[in-house]
């Protein structure tokens, strides 16, 4: 059952999450901007490591902690919440493919409350924005839907 407060918290955490994500965007901005030969893209949302391995050829990645979806042309697509969660389970399941249960069993899609159904149309929702966003930034997404099954990411990728 989902309750007036963690509807509050969760509308909270997708307003920070787009804060978040706008403030590391400006903040790569600006070091690109200001020291342009030291500072490669993305440069200032790095993991903890503070390395990341290059795309490559066919290969996609998840770079700012997970926040971004990057292409193996280079070009990067923020992620939400949601996002971000579908796209890790995607790119750390063998074969790159995941049932719809496996995805909701993760938490990933889950509506506010209601039937399985509504669960499973909430996914799908969210794939269909993620994949206009995609077209929107010129990106074509490689994940499939698979006909009452579930979904797969038709391409090599590194969590």
């Amino acid at each position: 059952m989902d309750t007036a407060p963690a509807r509050e918290l969760r509308q909270i955490l997708l307003r920070l999450d787009g804060d978040i994500r706008r403030l590391t965007a400006t903040l790569d901005v600006l070091l690109r901007h200001l020291a342009p030969d030291a500072a490669p893209a993305g440069a200032f949302g790095q993991g903890a490591d503070g390395g990341e391995a290059p795309a490559g050829p066919g290969r996609w990645m998840l770079r700012d902690l997970g926040w971004t979806l990057v292409a193996p042309d280079g070009r990067s697509l923020g992620l939400t919440t949601a996002e971000r969660e579908f796209m890790t389970a995607l790119l750390s399941a063998p074969g790159y493919r995941l049932t719809r249960q496996e995805l909701q069993s993760r938490g990933v899609g889950q509506s506010d409350g209601g039937a399985d159904g509504q669960a499973s149309r909430g996914l799908d929702v969210m794939v269909s924005r993620l994949r206009r966003k995609a077209l929107a930034a010129g990106i074509s997404l490689p994940v499939r839907s698979v006909h009452r099954w579930g979904y797969m990411f038709a391409a090599e990728g590194q969590k």
